[in-house]
């Protein structure tokens, strides 16, 4: 998982720990989002994706600072899949990402993850976040 963690960090210049978190945010936001099966196989085929999301949800408490509170403000006010992409936000911010930082981080962490995935759950993975955060610019390798 090294590997990954320090690639995402040398394409966007963050802290592998931060970097950790937000892979721990984002898995935890497609496994809520995912059928078990389809989250099984994704955290399978990301080594480390337990303990990242454990990791993610131990600091749930923790305070993601104002981008947090706005997104998830937006969330529960907007719902349907706006509100899931601010949720997803929400998530990243707590993980200790700002706005800059996600939009380095995620077409990054999907570019990755394209090295890792079958294409078929590539394909689910990048059509959920697709439809709840569309700016994004999930990249298809």
């Amino acid at each position: 998982m090294a590997d990954l963690i320090t690639v995402l960090a040398t394409q966007t210049g963050i802290e592998s720990g931060t970097i950790r978190k937000g892979l721990g945010a984002l898995l935890k936001f497609l496994e809520g989002h995912l059928d078990p099966d389809t989250f099984q196989k994704v955290q399978a085929a990301v080594p480390g994706a337990a303990e990242m999301v454990a990791a993610f949800d131990a600091e749930k408490g923790s305070a993601g600072g104002l981008f947090s509170t706005v997104a998830g403000l937006a969330g529960n006010l907007l719902g349907g899949r706006s509100g899931e992409g601010a949720n997803l936000l929400a998530m990243l911010s707590r993980a200790g990402l700002d706005v800059h930082q996600i939009e380095a981080f995620l077409p990054r962490a999907f570019e990755q993850l394209g090295g890792i995935l079958p294409p078929d759950r590539l394909e689910q993975v990048r059509a959920l976040v697709a439809a709840v955060a569309p700016d994004a610019s999930v990249a298809t390798p």
